[in-house]
Parts: structure tokens; sequence; C-alpha cells
């Protein structure tokens, strides 16, 4: 999904190569368009009961305060920015500025 090229500095700016993937059905089996683009996968180094994940600083009801889970994979774009709360402390906010997005 990455390149051996990727880092995530302090400040969550993600640089390096997010590959296109095609068929990605593990990440939304209903809804064709979502099975392709490029796919950060993310093991947070922390532990929690509950989390969010807000796209864009929008809180989607289906993305607040669900079981916590370590290992997420975010759908991106260049202008996409990714906050991931746990257990109401915000962890990191993702930005993908400067990463390389490969295309089909």
């Amino acid at each position: 999904m990455v390149g051996e090229d990727i880092k995530i500095s302090s400040n969550g700016e993600v640089t390096g190569t997010i590959k296109y993937i095609k068929n990605f059905t593990e990440f939304n089996p209903s809804n064709d368009d979502e099975q392709k683009g490029n796919f950060f996968p993310v093991t947070l180094q922390t532990t929690g009961s509950k989390m969010t994940i807000k796209k864009n600083d929008v809180d989607r009801a289906d993305k607040k305060d669900i079981p916590f889970d370590k290992n997420i994979i975010l759908r991106v774009t260049k202008t996409d920015k990714f906050t991931i709360i746990v257990d109401e402390n915000e962890l990191i906010k993702f930005s993908f500025e400067s990463a390389n997005l490969l295309t089909q």
C-alpha cells in the first residue's frame, strides 16, 4: 500500500509514496467506489476503549466513538486531513499534501 520511503513527521505530515490500489473489497465491500484509491495503513502505538476518526474536521456518526482498533486503513487524497482521537484525546492529525499519491 505504501512505499518504503513513507515517513510521518511529528506534526502528522506524511511524505513518501502511497500506491493506488484497485478492487480493495476489504475496505468497503458494499461500495465499489471506495474499493479503489490510495490507502494508508496505520498502526497506532497506544491503547484505548473508543476512538473517533475525523476526515477534514468532520465528525461522521459512523466514525465517532467506535470501538478502539490499533490497525486502521484510511482512503486518502492530497487534500485530506484525518484526525485520530482515542478516548477523547487527539492523538494525531495526518495530512497528505506532501505525499506522492500514485494514480492508476
